[in-house]
């Protein structure tokens, strides 16, 4: 599995365009992960990414590129998008934005 890790935290062009600078180009992961948030993640094979605590702010993005399967497990009791249970994203190029209101996850 290899992950793509780009940060849309910087700032935006005065076209309000997204800026993305690559904190690291090509990141190897085979095992569970936690993401940090503002960032968007670009991911191929078949893994897990463990939710962080919440904390309202910027947005968590998921972008699979082939057809592995990616699980997202919740931190502990909260929902994703009203659901109490893992989300599984298994279509190839299908993404995810995970936003949160200090309380629960939604897809936005």
């Amino acid at each position: 599995m290899t992950l793509r890790v780009l940060d849309f935290a910087d700032g935006f062009t005065s076209a309000s365009a997204p800026v993305a600078s690559f904190l690291q180009p090509v990141e190897s992961k085979s095992a569970l992960f936690t993401p940090e948030y503002g960032t968007l993640y670009i991911t191929t094979g078949s893994f897990s990414i463990q939710l962080p605590a919440l904390l309202s702010g910027l947005p968590i993005r998921i972008k699979k590129s082939d057809d592995g399967i990616i699980t997202v497990l919740r931190n502990a009791s909260e929902m994703i998008d009203g659901i109490s249970s893992s989300y599984t994203i298994n279509s190839e190029k299908q993404s995810i934005d995970l936003d949160n209101d200090g309380t629960n996850w939604f897809l936005t």
